[in-house]
């Protein structure tokens, strides 16, 4: 409705050819929570809603995300800057929603933790106010420019100045010359666009980055690349330059969608935490059948809760332990092992399996394979089979006996007695009727 049906058409095939859209849409993440919600307060953005729009982003950061909460201050100074809302308004939907948020979040969250916590806000503290986020990895300042975005964008990343700062009206008709010169920014692409950038400017000051942290930017970037897509299709009879135009662009989304077809297979394949789980569970499931194996336990290290496993792979026979740091090793039967980590394996514990994954890629060795986890079994849990019943003593001499008594008589027989005489052929007579009698107890026959 904002921009018309053909750009929103152009919009669904920009969206579906990125990777990363389809990625986190399909993981259970926080991120992927607030992402849906985020998309919904869009949708309040573009009818000029922003009551609804703060509101929702208010209540995602308050439960899912407290990065949101930054994307929200975002939207609604640039919202208050050119008077679409009110402040007092503005301010009061987000102190309703946060505060509802809060309390809905500490009253559940905290039955599951076992003490009372707003995680979000603890979130903030170690993260942010004490500085605990670069403890998992640093990037530098333009790594969100340079390296999160073309990824999460490819090939459709070189569509987005077009729909930022050309009109969709004046594209080109004489050359790209005059083209740079007439045109002037969209005015309606440029209040949904300025924010999101300025979201993704003041979230490249923290250290730790990742590309899942600046994943709400995405959608409203693909606007302007949507409507460079579709000013491209509209144009392409517009002259030579508009018809190569037309092709690069069509190049572009097409390159987008193989890039993606290609992650969306190499990522299927690569989730070896989930793999070693399932795969431990069948090869100690005949032992724990047997009861050779009792109460079973296995240790999931940061790799391998990293790389597929989930609870929905758990069973009842098993024990589940994720505890971090240097502690006893030895009261679990089992461990799965980063494959970086082997150095870290007690000397208690003996491999039993390895799972691969994908490594680097090499264009004339293709992808190179590299042990991701391993599965590791304490030695001495596994109990001896037990001894298989004896043979009860007479059933077995007496059918020692009669076999023996067979084959003793058997060669004799043959031997001895003369072949039979033949016998002669005899019609069957045809059976007699049934005749209905009372029985009579002195008839032997």
């Amino acid at each position: 409705r904002k921009f018309g049906v053909q750009v929103g058409f152009a919009y669904a095939l920009v969206c579906c050819s990125q990777f990363h859209i389809i990625f986190y849409s399909s993981r259970p993440l926080p991120n992927t929570f607030a992402f849906a919600i985020v998309n919904i307060a869009y949708v309040f953005w573009f009818q000029e809603r922003y009551e609804r729009c703060l509101a929702l982003l208010a209540f995602t950061a308050a439960v899912f995300r407290v990065e949101v909460a930054l994307l929200l201050l975002c939207i609604g100074t640039t919202a208050m800057l050119r008077k679409r809302v009110k402040p007092f308004k503005a301010i009061s939907s987000i102190a309703t929603a946060g505060i509802f948020g809060a309390g809905l979040s500490f009253c559940v969250d905290s039955v599951f933790w076992g003490r009372p916590v707003w995680p979000e806000f603890a979130a903030f503290l170690f993260n942010i106010v004490e500085g605990k986020a670069s403890d998992w990895g640093t990037s530098p300042f333009y790594w969100y420019w340079l390296s999160a975005l073309p990824r999460a964008m490819l090939g459709n990343l070189l569509l987005l100045p077009g729909g930022i700062v050309w009109a969709v009206n004046t594209l080109p008709t004489l050359g790209p010359r005059k083209f740079v010169q007439e045109n002037i920014m969209d005015r309606r692409v440029r209040p949904f666009v300025i924010p999101v950038l300025m979201y993704i400017f003041f979230y490249s000051f923290v250290p730790h980055k990742e590309l899942r942290f600046i994943l709400y930017a995405v959608p409203m970037l693909n606007i302007p690349v949507a409507i460079t897509a579709h000013a491209l299709y509209v144009n392409k009879e517009k002259g030579r330059f508009g018809k190569w135009a037309f092709q690069l662009g069509v190049t572009l989304v097409m390159a987008s969608f193989l890039m993606s077809t290609g992650f969306v297979r190499v990522s299927a394949s690569n989730y070896p935490g989930g793999v070693a789980l399932d795969r431990l569970h069948r090869m100690e499931l005949p032992l724990i059948r047997a009861d050779r194996l009792a109460d079973p336990s296995v240790h999931i290290s940061v790799a391998a809760a990293q790389t597929g496993v989930t609870r929905f792979l758990e069973t009842r026979h098993w024990k589940y332990w994720k505890t971090e740091g240097v502690h006893n090793m030895s009261v679990y039967t089992h461990l799965l092992v980063g494959g970086d980590d082997k150095h870290l394996i007690p000397d208690d514990f003996e491999i039993i399996d390895r799972v691969t994954g994908h490594d680097t890629f090499d264009f004339k060795e293709g992808a190179k394979q590299k042990d991701k986890i391993l599965i590791c079994r304490r030695k001495g849990v596994v109990l001896d089979p037990p001894p298989a019943p004896a043979p009860t003593p007479g059933l077995a001499d007496d059918n020692d006996s009669d076999d023996d008594t067979a084959a003793e008589g058997s060669p004799a027989e043959t031997a001895s007695s003369p072949p039979p005489a033949p016998t002669k052929k005899v019609a069957p007579e045809a059976p007699e009727a049934p005749v209905k009698h009372e029985e009579d107890p002195d008839d032997d026959e």
